[in-house]
């Protein structure tokens, strides 16, 4: 579907997009969650009196089994039938390369089988806009110089290595990366650590601890903040982007409140 092509769900009086007008945000949006409350209870009746399973939350096999139900009671009733209303907005397959434009599964339910059935693939793919992936530099698709070195590297490497890098996770190949990183920033050492959050989570326990400061931006990232928690260090925190209110606590901490 194009974007000009859009139309509502629906344009009855109680799920109209003029309601926000005339109502507000949080009113219309109670509104139409009730509606769709509503309505699940009675599409959930519906396929009870055609003998329907939900095959997202029944598990007959379990059943056999005596194993716990699988969702129950509210859980169950907002997989079915709110979960299931949007499902096709979640957990797009797609068939392409992860790449800055992918080729996106077109899926449609399955007829005849009650509200909120499985969703089957028609064989036809939409080319759309990867907007949801980390990968930022491009290198997830198909890359003319990167893509063979991990080909390579898949024959001649590990897939994964079985323990931390101060034991016997750290490689010849990671050696080379923190030398040519090392090289790249003019230092003479690097330690490459293997996500971002980590990055920070784990290294800043390491180089400061409980008789240290560390005077953080308010809106840090949380992998900043947890790093500086487990430090043990003493945390003040700056207003976002305010050099003003980080100079005063500095001046704070090096020479006492200012009366």
């Amino acid at each position: 579907m194009d974007y000009g092509d859009y139309q509502p769900a629906s344009d009855t009086l109680l799920r109209n997009k003029r309601m926000y007008r005339w109502l507000g945000h949080t009113p219309t949006t109670c509104v139409h969650y009730s509606v769709y409350v509503a309505e699940g209870f009675v599409k959930n009746a519906y396929n009870t009196l055609k003998s329907i399973p939900d095959w997202r939350t029944e598990d007959p096999e379990g059943a056999e089994d005596r194993l716990p139900k699988l969702a129950e009671g509210w859980q169950q009733f907002y997989i079915r039938n709110l979960y299931g209303n949007i499902e096709d907005t979640f957990n797009r397959p797609i068939e392409s390369s992860p790449d800055g434009w992918i080729d996106v599964t077109v899926r449609e339910r399955t007829p005849d089988a009650g509200f909120f059935s499985r969703l089957r693939d028609t064989g036809a793919t939409r080319r759309c806009l990867n907007l949801g992936s980390y990968n930022y530099l491009g290198f997830g698709g198909v890359n003319s110089y990167c893509t063979p070195v991990v080909e390579d590297a898949v024959r001649d490497l590990p897939i994964a290595l079985g323990s931390s890098s101060a034991e016997l996770g750290h490689s010849e190949i990671h050696v080379q990366l923190e030398e040519l990183t090392a090289r790249f920033v003019g230092k003479p050492a690097a330690f490459v650590v293997g996500m971002g959050f980590a990055t920070n989570s784990l290294v800043l326990p390491a180089i400061v601890g409980k008789s240290d400061l560390i005077l953080s931006d308010e809106q840090n990232h949380k992998s900043i903040a947890e790093g500086a928690r487990m430090s043990g260090a003493k945390i003040k925190a700056f207003r976002h982007n305010d050099a003003a209110h980080l100079e005063e606590l500095l001046q704070d901490a090096l020479m006492g409140p200012t009366p």
